[in-house]
């Protein structure tokens, strides 16, 4: 044939459209020298999803996150949280996103320090219970200092000479410094014995007499003692 042959190939179609390797020869074969363009910008697609933001408008559609509308406001209300869509509510002890009420106490839960729902504290023996007592500390304890200084101790036990109680034997009294005195009848007959012993050889036949013993230590005279009686 005659003329001049075209052969052309183009790329895209979707953003822009272009000639690639053009070849443009003369009847004879020869080439021309080809200088191609700028690409063509294709055809610009809209948005006709009236759901998208973008709605008629050039370019992809573009959707609003969910709960939310196009210009960001929430449109599914907000929990207690301030989540939009969010599920958080005040639960019936007014907290929001609470566990509600418990097993124990209810809403108010066991007081800060206590050990019950009734607000007792533990002060070493139990919840509720007593402190611990007495000179021991111990729970439920009714121990006392005796009177010779023993925590929960039985007192004086030492028995001395004298038939007195004392704590320790070092309490009981000197009896190097103890005279003995003994009444007959009630009289006083002899005093400031210094053995535990006498005889009354001054009596007659037949006489009933009773006689007791008190001892004198510092100066201090003791009680009197049982009474014995004897008749001659």
């Amino acid at each position: 044939g005659s003329g001049s042959l075209l052969s052309v190939s183009f790329t895209g179609f979707d953003d822009e459209i272009c000639l690639a390797d053009a070849v443009l020869s003369d009847p004879a074969g020869s080439a021309y020298a080809v200088e191609l363009g700028d690409c063509y910008g294709g055809i610009v697609l809209q948005c006709e999803d009236p759901s998208a933001c973008n709605f008629m408008h050039d370019g992809d559609c573009e959707y609003s996150e969910e709960n939310y509308d196009c210009d960001g406001n929430c449109t599914a209300g907000e929990d207690c949280l301030g989540e939009c869509g969010g599920s958080a509510e005040v639960d019936e002890c007014g907290v929001c996103d609470g566990p509600g009420e418990t097993e124990e106490c209810g809403c108010e839960g066991i007081p800060d320090g206590a050990c019950d729902c009734d607000g007792n504290v533990d002060l070493g023996c139990g919840c509720g219970e007593a402190a611990p007592s007495g000179c021991d500390a111990e729970c439920g304890s009714t121990a006392e200092v005796d009177e010779c200084g023993e925590c929960g101790g039985s007192g004086a036990e030492e028995l001395c000479w004298d038939g007195s109680l004392e704590c320790d034997a070092s309490d009981c009294p000197d009896q190097s410094s103890v005279t003995y005195n003994v009444y007959r009848d009630g009289q006083l007959l002899i005093s400031g014995l210094e053995d535990a012993s006498h005889v009354d050889s001054n009596l007659e036949y037949s006489e009933t007499h009773c006689y007791t013993v008190t001892y004198t230590s510092d100066g201090v005279e003791s009680d009197h003692s049982d009474e014995a009686c004897a008749t001659t």
